[in-house]
């Protein structure tokens, strides 16, 4: 059972996931590592706070041009 997961210090364990990844996981491949790191959450969750975050999986076959 998943208990529910709010706040700035898991939001920084889903950031940290991504940037160890190159920033191309998406929501199914960071709740897998999360699972495997013994963090139990739900997979709608990580999607949530992924999406609050800006943050996105790479899309097989498009190009990211990144504005900074």
């Amino acid at each position: 059972m998943c208990a529910p997961v709010t706040g700035e210090a898991f939001c920084e364990r889903v950031r940290a996931v991504g940037t160890e990844n190159f920033e191309v996981c998406g929501v199914r491949k960071v709740w897998r590592e999360l699972r495997r790191r013994e963090e139990p959450v739900a997979r709608c969750t990580i999607a949530q706070l992924m999406g609050t975050m800006g943050l996105t999986g790479a899309v097989p076959g498009r190009t990211v041009v990144r504005m900074t």
